[in-house]
């Protein structure tokens, strides 16, 4: 088993193309199945079906990619372990839900290039709830989460900043205004939410939940900035980060409703595996995340 043919193996596991993943490599498409027909008999498995033009990982071919990403991960690690006298090099894998893609980690981004222009960024949004799972893999260097405060045995947590939550609707909407609001006000209200599993809609459904309440006119987007421009263009009243909301409440085109019950509150924060060897490339991102942003 060799790394080169690992590398192979996970070009072909995302494209899920033969001829793709050759073109990507610069190889020969026979080359690319030859080292996947090596792979396959020296695991006595079959890692992908081909059924056809298409093709596949079956379930053992799912499980072996976990453990590629960790084996070409410990091998960044060590190309930059020897690479602490130049410039810092490498490859960063990071998760964040879209929502701190837009608002909190360009800038991020924006000062980690400025001080380590060498160093690849990959980042990636995948399902909520499975970045957790996904960096335990180790398909990721770190997570940026958007949830209550995060307490995991085998994760490293930075609270990094506080995210005021919030109800906002237009300035002409009826309930504008309106003093003593509480989440049964809002039962029969037309409710802009973020996607099921999303850690703050999860949390207001618990919440209306517990008092018997269940919003029965609601419409659900993965995109905050849709949320916010439903909102603006009248169509009902947005759960969401004030962050989203800031400029739109700056303009005067949405207000924010104080609804007793609602969470008022989530954090932003860096997750990254205990057991993880901390690269010079990783320890120098971490650094530039605590300077940029804190609590």
């Amino acid at each position: 088993m060799e790394l080169r043919q690992l590398s192979t193996f996970k070009h072909l596991a995302k494209t899920l193309s033969f001829s793709r993943t050759a073109e990507q490599l610069s190889y020969a498409q026979s080359t690319v199945s030859a080292q996947i027909r090596s792979l396959e008999e020296e695991l006595e498995v079959n890692l992908f079906e081909r059924l056809g033009k298409r093709v596949a990982l079956t379930h053992e071919g799912r499980t072996f990619l976990a453990y590629v990403d960790q084996l070409l991960s410990l091998e960044s690690e060590a190309k930059s372990a020897f690479q602490q006298n130049g410039p810092l090099r490498g490859k960063l894998r990071l998760y964040a839900p879209s929502t701190l893609c837009v608002y909190r980690l360009p800038h991020i981004l924006q000062q980690f290039r400025a001080k380590h222009p060498r160093v690849q960024l990959s980042v990636q949004t995948i399902h909520a709830g499975s970045e957790l799972d996904a960096l335990r893999q180790g398909q990721f260097d770190f997570a940026f989460l958007l949830a209550a405060l995060v307490t995991l045995p085998d994760m490293n947590v930075d609270a990094l900043v506080k995210e005021p939550l919030g109800m906002f609707a237009r300035p002409d909407h009826p309930l504008a205004g309106a003093a003593n609001l509480t989440l049964a006000n809002l039962q029969t209200e037309q409710l802009i939410l973020s996607e099921p599993g999303c850690t703050y809609r999860v949390q207001i459904e618990k919440n209306a939940s517990q008092q018997g309440i269940h919003f029965t006119d609601s419409v659900a987007f993965e995109n905050t900035e849709a949320m916010k421009q439903c909102a603006i263009a009248g169509l009902g009243i947005a759960y969401m980060p004030q962050i989203v909301a800031q400029t739109a409440l700056d303009q005067g085109a949405l207000c924010r409703l104080e609804v007793a019950g609602a969470p008022t509150e989530m954090i932003t924060q860096l997750v990254y595996h205990k057991d993880k060897w901390l690269s010079p490339t990783m320890s120098a991102f971490l650094d530039v995340v605590r300077e940029t942003a804190v609590v």
